[in-house]
């Protein structure tokens, strides 16, 4: 956590969640429910084995976001989005389990549509957040694609 609160900082800070937030997958994702839609139609497991790579790449997001140095005033919103992504990797794991273990994979895939709202929810309220600490974005910044586009 950093207790001093300067404009540069925050800025500094929203670039940095703007660029974990678009970092390149190892390889492109497909959408969670493309991938579980596809599995369940065709009842193809295969499919299903496709969410390991979106999970990673939420267990990546989360790795970043906790070496993150946090501003005070965004603390509470950095363990919320944090939160959120936590969230997200338990859902997908439980989607997983959608065609092998119905039973399993229940309480992830019914928390699926709400840990996903949360987790874009989070995200905007950065948005929010440095909208009301008057800070703007470099166009053509990570954190101008991000925190304009959401």
């Amino acid at each position: 956590m950093d207790n001093a609160e300067t404009p540069e900082k925050l800025k500094a800070y929203g670039e940095q969640i703007a660029t974990i937030m678009t970092k390149k997958p190892a390889k492109p994702l497909e959408d969670e429910i493309v991938i579980l839609d596809r599995a369940t139609t065709n009842k193809d497991a295969k499919e299903l084995v496709k969410l390991e790579d979106n999970i990673n790449e939420y267990k990546r997001i989360q790795k970043d976001l906790l070496k993150t140095v946090v501003p005070k005033s965004a603390l509470d919103l950095h363990i919320a989005f944090t939160n959120s992504v936590a969230g997200m990797i338990y859902s997908i794991t439980g989607l997983r389990y959608v065609l092998s273990d119905p039973i399993k994979s229940l309480p992830g895939a019914t928390a699926y549509a709400d840990n996903a709202h949360t987790f874009w929810e989070s995200l905007r309220n950065f948005k929010t957040f440095f909208i009301i600490n008057n800070i703007s974005f470099n166009v053509g910044s990570n954190g101008y694609k991000v925190f304009t586009n959401i």
